[in-house]
């Protein structure tokens, strides 16, 4: 490249004078007469810098060029200028004609060519949100990189863009990758998604934190940013800050397993209360694009549930890994809260729908009854106890007549009570009467299924 700009600097001067005549050259029109000297003269090194302005688009051409060489070596070293070149003016990766050979890249025949476009975006994805816009499908997609370090190396820049963005669609998108990793045949890649995903879903809301970092400084410090190389032995960045939870410590002894029943989700700080609301939700969504998708996730959320406190059962927690517990625990209430505003929210529409009045609703806002019982079923399978007398708020799904839309509500909630029932503590005699009343109701009208499972766990 340096070769290249010397030959055309020399095609335009013969001259080696500390100052050339403006008169003897044609410059670009960047070159603003007005600004020049009055005799006429400027610096040959100001001269150099306004005909390397004039051969930017030839020199960035030059590399677009290399980018489409038939030797791995220059195909790589290409990618390594566009990054200098990018490291000044970001916006160099959203032209139309740089778009088309960063995405062929990406797809290289060589892993090491892969791995360096990967890089190249890594650095800037996070400049502004339009960058972050046109590539964030195209990142998502290597995610099946045959290279295990190319995954790696992708997982890691899907979790720093959770942390920057604000935006639920593509935090659900993110954790729906790192769960669909878990199944990954490379051994690191798996450890990799599970400690990326204990960090944003289950560390990270445990503190107040700073996730979302504007994106002007970001662009203030886009020269210092790096992706550095990633090893079996990595450690977040991020999780550096949430290794500690000082305002869980308060909640039960530090050596026991957590009474959930004890725990007032509303008494947190706001800051975390609003963390672990955001967890729930994105787990929700996530949970939701599975089943849509007909990929089972569930199974990969019990993977991760028992990762996030590394026993086999309840019964074996020990001290290390109550930090873990009281996360899952502070993620149920959260859930639960959800759950009754999802409830409030549906028993609205009902009764506008009744009325006849219409309703302008964003569907995508809704988070669907029957994603956060699952959700909730999930974890009753794994940590009964940490639902504790939640359980108690399903009560309402099997008190209304069964219609085909709440079939599958009365189902999940059923498998909830016989999951968390024998661990209901202190809810009175009346509840349970009237729970029991429910269940008979349910045996003499219900669908087949419901039945089925009355009679399975009676």
């Amino acid at each position: 490249m340096i070769e290249y700009l010397q030959e055309k600097l020399s095609e335009q001067s013969n001259h080696s004078f500390d100052s050339i005549s403006v008169k003897d050259y044609t410059l670009s029109e960047n070159l603003i007469y007005n600004n020049t000297p009055k005799t006429g003269f400027v610096s040959s090194r100001k001269l150099g810098e306004l005909l390397f302005v004039n051969l930017f688009d030839k020199m960035l051409e030059k590399v677009k060029d290399s980018l489409g060489s038939n030797f791995i070596a220059v195909r790589s070293k290409a990618l390594k200028a566009l990054s200098l070149i990018a490291s000044k003016n970001p916006k160099i990766l959203a032209l139309e004609t740089i778009k088309p050979v960063i995405k062929t890249r990406l797809r290289d025949v060589s892993p090491l060519v892969r791995e360096s476009a990967v890089e190249l975006l890594g650095k800037f994805l996070f400049w502004d949100n339009e960058l972050m816009d046109q590539y964030f499908r195209t990142i998502c997609s290597r995610i099946v990189d045959k290279g295990p370090l190319v995954r790696k190396r992708v997982l890691k820049i899907l979790k720093d863009i959770y942390f920057k963005t604000n935006n639920i669609q593509y935090q659900t998108e993110i954790c729906f990758q790192l769960f669909m990793r878990l199944k990954d045949e490379e051994r690191s890649v798996k450890e990799f998604s599970l400690r990326a995903l204990k960090d944003i879903l289950i560390l990270s809301p445990a503190i107040v934190s700073e996730n979302l970092s504007s994106f002007e400084n970001n662009s203030r410090n886009i020269e210092k940013m790096s992706i550095n190389s990633i090893d079996d032995s990595y450690v977040n960045s991020s999780s550096e800050k949430l290794l500690s939870y000082p305002q869980l410590d308060k909640i039960g002894n530090n050596n026991d397993i957590p009474d959930p029943n004890s725990i007032v989700f509303s008494e947190l700080p706001q800051n975390i209360q609003k963390n672990f609301l955001q967890a729930a939700r994105v787990l929700s969504y996530t949970l939701s694009k599975g089943i849509k998708a007909n990929l089972d996730i569930s199974k990969h959320f019990k993977k991760f549930l028992h990762y996030v406190c590394d026993v086999k059962s309840e019964e074996t927690l020990v001290s290390e890994n109550v930090q873990g517990y009281r996360s899952v625990v502070m993620l149920s209430n959260a859930i639960f809260d959800l759950l009754l505003v999802s409830q409030d929210t549906e028993n609205e529409a009902v009764n506008i729908s009744r009325n006849k009045k219409s309703i302008r609703t964003d569907v995508n806002d809704l988070i669907k009854n029957e994603d956060l019982l699952n959700l909730v079923c999930i974890i009753s399978e794994i940590y009964p106890r940490s639902l504790g007398n939640l359980i108690s708020q399903l009560f309402y799904n099997l008190c209304d007549p069964i219609s085909d839309s709440k079939n599958e509500k009365i189902v999940l909630t059923l498998k909830i009570y016989t999951n968390c029932f024998q661990y209901i503590s202190g809810i009175g005699k009346s509840f349970l009467s009237r729970t029991e009343q429910e269940l008979l109701k349910l045996i003499q009208c219900s669908p087949q299924q419901v039945i089925f499972i009355l009679i399975l766990n009676s």
